[in-house]
């Protein structure tokens, strides 16, 4: 009997590192460049598709979908559309960050030397250098991608259509003249 239990807390225990290691693979890497005027986000999915999402002040823009593996730190990039090229990133972590530092032109990002990027996180302590992708959260990325175009058109009255329109001076209406 004991030696039943022994084996039944085994097999748990077994069961908790499998599930835990799937859950670890389950995870989602969110980035977010700052980039002035507008803002980059990558989404790499745990089923190996990824998607790069723009926001800027006319609104928000999904830019481009793929396949993305990784293999050690290096990262390759395939576009879902077949005119654009493959493309990788090499993942950094420097100083409690995670960063994308892309090695080849046709990335969602400019190519900014690791070393650029470091030297100015050391330089910079007030925030993070501006064109990188840097590691952020679900909740962060959910907030600014899903938000709706934050301008709205409020028609001026004058433009509104009046349901009498207004007679120029001295003038009737055909309307008001059959009214009599």
């Amino acid at each position: 009997m004991a030696i039943k239990g022994l084996a039944t807390a085994e097999s748990m225990v077994v069961v908790l590192l499998v599930c835990s290691g799937l859950c670890a693979a389950q995870v989602n890497g969110y980035f977010k460049a700052e980039c002035s005027t507008s803002a980059g986000y990558l989404l790499l999915g745990s089923d190996g598709t990824y998607t790069v999402t723009w926001r800027e002040h006319m609104g928000i823009f999904v830019e481009e979908q793929g396949r993305w593996e990784q293999k050690d730190a290096v990262i390759t990039f395939a576009p879902a559309k077949p005119a654009k090229a493959p493309y990788q990133g090499t993942q950094v972590r420097y100083k409690g960050k995670t960063f994308l530092s892309w090695a080849s032109e046709g990335a969602p990002g400019i190519v900014i030397p690791i070393e650029e990027t470091k030297q100015e996180l050391d330089h910079n302590s007030g925030g993070l250098p501006l064109y990188v992708f840097f590691k952020t959260t679900a909740k962060v990325y959910q907030r600014e991608t899903k938000q709706t175009y934050p301008f709205h058109f409020i028609k001026p009255p004058c433009l509104t259509p009046r349901k009498k329109p207004i007679p120029a001076a001295g003038f009737v209406t055909a309307a008001e003249a059959t009214d009599g």
